[in-house]
């Protein structure tokens, strides 16, 4: 006989987390809830006899509107913007370190550039130093303005 109580019990903890995990009918209790707290204290916290308490209740608090028209509107809203909103708060959160990542990337593409440019201007210098040495090697005299650039040493040609 327990047994058979804590299988029910299992099965209707079962159906009723179920039901919770439902996007819609989830949101619609928490939204019941909130609209309807004051019939939950009521019912919760009256020290009146039960019959009285359900005849307060239907006189004052049985209304369609506040009862399921406007919990289903709330349910069936919060169940469509909710993962819009949800995709908002990632954004907002990984905004600010998309921003860092690109500069530090437009700082390492400028610092690249500058290394390009410092190997092609040593390249050139050393093409033309390389030129220079292979005029003096044939005899040629340098110019005065090779001579200032970049003065040859006897030892630095052998």
């Amino acid at each position: 006989m327990a047994d058979e109580k804590d299988v029910i019990n299992d099965s209707v903890k079962e159906a009723i987390s179920d039901r919770f995990k439902n996007p819609i009918l989830g949101s619609f209790a928490i939204a019941w809830c909130l609209i309807n707290w004051k019939l939950i204290a009521i019912l919760l916290k009256s020290s009146t006899p039960i019959l009285d308490t359900i005849l307060i209740i239907e006189k004052s608090h049985m209304d369609n509107w506040k009862m399921y028209i406007l919990p289903a509107i709330v349910a069936f809203m919060v169940t469509l913007l909710y993962p819009w909103l949800s995709l908002l708060v990632v954004y907002i959160k990984i905004l600010p370190q998309s921003m860092i990542d690109r500069k530090n990337i437009e700082h390492e593409l400028r610092m690249a550039g500058l290394k390009l440019r410092l190997e092609a201007m040593n390249k050139e210098m050393y093409d033309l130093n390389q030129y220079r040495r292979d005029r003096v090697s044939r005899g040629f005299t340098p110019t005065p303005m090779e001579e200032i650039l970049a003065p040859v040493s006897s030892s630095s040609d052998k």
